[in-house]
């Protein structure tokens, strides 16, 4: 969920005296992201290292075999603190794992205790790291509860849906028709967040997903589906209806209840971190749709696949002026000064990125062409302080939110040059699809970025197979200095597309024509040529020229002779970092599984799950997912990841291994740091010196020396023989790789003979 402070949290107010606050906080926001950045901005040649983050669902089977969500991850979270302290104090166990609250009081969120290094080997760590959390979970659970990894809860709103029972909904945090305020977690961020964001908008959230309409989904007033609701208008001054196609949801807790999976990783440096944002966002779209994992909302079938604007919507703080419903901000009930804001925001705080922020060349002005709604005096200090334009305007567009959670004890006592808290502030509560972070003023970690748009999938597997493929993805766009832009709108765009219905195979996507991968590498003399003649072209080329639609399988594989996919350049990035073998047969597992699931072989879990859904023998055709169904769907999913049961239309071949197994792998064995989650096995001989995931780009490596230049052709050459290969049979390790010499080392020696 991002920062968290503690203290006495302030109730929003439309007051001179609350806004001068706001002001402040904004204000010393801006200074405080100013120290840091002055002090770690020559900071350099920091190692790869990243993390995952991921929550679950605690619910509860009860007695008719019903599900329902189970409000007491506080007392969880304390006992797996608590076993980890002990461990540590009596036997010097240091833990695997941090356990955090989430928004929902039934809520964990799962990371690693440190992060993952950055050699080759350290990728076959990441799914023992979820498999272990996920254990440790089930085992402080009751006897009659589960650990669920769907991404929503299917019956979340409707009826008595959480234990205790009894819970009403209209609170005053909320005012929800459907949630209870006793869901949301019991730290005070979480009721201040849902409050004030309630407050300042001067109505409840207000969420709509389409109703996916089957052979008998009614849309009389008195069926489920048809069923509307009263509620305040875009400007605030009338009443108006819900639609009956609509899927009403009207609560902070509907979005923040989801759960998700997101990758942060540690760049070398400041550059190098804004070059991962930017390009980054351009798969942001392409994985959210390939991920999908959200066809279920408030006991319906919905006509999307995932998540996005259900927690877009859920968040949105915008008044009436910020929406363009209004011209000028009105005056509350109760309020003394109008509201908030005079400037017209064009997205949700919990949205796609808004600008890039790379002063590369390959960025072209007209890529930067969304709307970009600044704070002008955020925007004049930083341009003042020395602050380069692409990255001032980030971060002016950051602070054009208010803060939505300010503590009393903690405004004016906190000192710029100690803390960041005012800017994390705001940085925490712009949820977009990327975010750029810089180090803390302690300088214990570097410059960073948080890859933010993936769904949590069902099983440890495919939660790994994700966070896996996109780290190697990072190093690709280093190593082979890819250029991915489209312009923002574009981006736009592509996020609306991956919100259909099955968009993994129905859409296609605005992606990069070519890559033109070591164009500019190879020859220094050649590389100045072409760069002039690039700069040249690029100022006569429109845009539009340099991009097309593409569907998610030619993106992951390639198309044509000048788009060679992203996955044959991993494939030709490992060989070239002469990655261990079993590191190599286990990464391939992965891109099988998503190579799967964007040609359609396999299901998405979003596909998979609206399937099971339409074949229960209890579903009637009419969009309705009733307490039997959903019921059933959360213990097969559960068992499912549990490792209890198999699900090749879900997975194909690839096995769950159960929780009860103490030790199991995907490849070949290893020892290893984590070998608590591997197979027992005898000892093995001596390993070579770690690889390790190098992301400087190859033409850093080379330097235009043409003592080297004989590299050039031997990794075009290696990338041709991976492009080459047909999508479905693009890796040679099934056939034996650990017997294959690397590939660069036995070329050069024919070379050298």
């Amino acid at each position: 969920m991002g920062f968290l402070e503690s203290g006495s949290p302030m109730r929003w107010e439309d007051t001179p005296e609350y806004h001068k606050i706001l002001d402040y906080v904004i204000k010393h926001g801006v200074t405080q992201f100013l120290e840091v950045y002055e002090k770690v901005k020559d900071r350099k040649n920091d190692v790869l290292l990243w993390g995952d983050e991921l929550e679950f669902h605690v619910y509860k089977t009860m007695p008719d075999g019903s599900v329902k969500l189970s409000l007491r991850a506080h007392d969880l979270l304390a006992k797996l603190e608590a076993e980890d302290a002990e461990l540590l104090s009596k036997e010097g166990t240091i833990p695997q794992a941090t356990w955090h609250p989430e928004y929902g009081a039934w809520m964990i969120e799962a990371t690693p205790y440190g992060p993952y290094g950055g050699f080759s080997e350290d990728l076959r760590d990441v799914e023992p790291s979820l498999r272990y959390r996920r254990r440790r979970i089930v085992s402080a659970l009751d006897k009659d509860e589960g650990l669920c990894s769907l991404v929503a809860w299917p019956l979340m709103g409707v009826g008595d849906f959480c234990v205790p029972s009894g819970l009403k909904p209209g609170g005053s945090v909320a005012e929800s028709y459907f949630l209870p305020d006793e869901l949301i977690n019991p730290h005070p961020r979480f009721a201040t967040l849902t409050r004030n964001i309630r407050l300042r908008r001067g109505k409840k959230v207000d969420i709509r997903l389409p109703l996916f309409m089957d052979e008998k989904t009614s849309l009389e007033p008195e069926s489920v589906t048809g069923k509307t609701f009263a509620i305040k208008s875009q400007d605030n001054l009338t009443e108006t209806r819900t639609r009956p196609k609509d899927v009403y949801m009207d609560a902070m807790g509907f979005g923040m209840g989801c759960c998700c999976l997101q990758v942060t990783f540690q760049a070398r440096d400041l550059r190098e971190s804004r070059i991962l944002y930017d390009q980054l966002a351009m798969l942001c779209p392409i994985f959210l749709a390939l991920s999908a994992a959200a066809p279920v909302f408030k006991g319906v079938l919905v006509d999307t696949d995932v998540r996005w604007q259900v927690i877009a919507q859920s968040v949105d703080c915008r008044t009436p002026v910020n929406l363009g419903a209004a011209e000028k901000p009105s005056t509350l009930p109760g309020a003394t000064t109008p509201q908030r804001g005079t400037q017209r925001i064009s997205k949700s705080r919990y949205d796609s990125i808004d600008c890039f922020i790379s002063t590369e060349p390959s960025l072209r002005p007209e890529y930067n062409d969304g709307a970009m709604e600044m704070n002008q005096e955020a925007l004049d200090t930083l341009l003042a302080s020395g602050i380069d334009e692409p990255l001032a305007r980030h971060v002016a567009h950051l602070f054009v939110r208010d803060p939505l959670v300010v503590f009393s004890e903690r405004i004016e006592q906190v000192d710029d040059k100690l803390s960041t808290e005012h800017f994390e502030n705001i940085q925490s509560t712009n949820w977009n699809t990327m975010r750029w972070k810089p180090p803390g003023l302690d300088v214990k970690t570097g410059w960073r970025v948080e890859f933010r748009p993936m769904e949590k999938q069902l099983t440890d597997f495919e939660d790994a197979a994700y966070i896996t493929i996109i780290v190697l993805i990072t190093r690709v766009i280093l190593f082979f200095d890819l250029t991915l832009y489209v312009p923002i709108s574009k981006v736009d765009e592509n996020m609306r597309r991956a919100h259909a219905r099955n968009a993994v195979l129905e859409q296609k996507f605005y992606f990069r024509k070519d890559l033109l991968v070591l164009s500019e590498q190879c020859d220094e003399d050649q590389a100045q040529a072409q760069a002039q003649a690039q700069a040249q072209a690029q100022a006569k080329t429109p845009v539009e020229e340099e991009y097309h639609e593409m569907t998610i399988a030619e993106i992951l594989t390639g198309k044509g002779e000048e788009f060679p996919g992203l996955f044959p350049l991993i494939s030709a990035y490992l060989e070239i970092m002469q990655a261990d073998p079993e590191t190599v047969e286990l990464v391939n597992v992965y891109m099988d599984l998503l190579i799967a699931r964007s040609t359609g072989d396999l299901p998405t879990t979003a596909s998979w799950m609206r399937d099971f859904v339409q074949k229960h023998p209890d579903y009637k055709g009419d969009s309705v997912v009733s307490e039997k169904i959903a019921s059933d769907l959360v213990h097969h999913c559960e068992k499912l990841s549990n490792g209890e049961i198999q699900d090749e239309a879900l997975l194909g071949s690839n096995k769950i291994f159960p929780l009860s197994v103490d030790r199991c792998s995907r490849v070949n064995p290893r020892t290893t740091k984590n070998d608590s989650a591997m197979p027992s096995i005898p000892a093995t001989p001596p390993q070579p010196l770690k690889k390790r995931l190098r992301g400087a780009s190859f033409h850093e490596e080379i330097e235009g020396d043409s003592r080297y230049l004989y590299r050039c052709s031997l990794v075009r050459s290696l990338v041709e023989k991976y492009k080459n290969m047909p999508a479905n049979k693009h890796n040679l390790t099934r056939k034996g790789f650990a017997d294959t010499p690397a590939f660069l080392d036995s070329v050069s020696a024919k070379m050298s003979n």
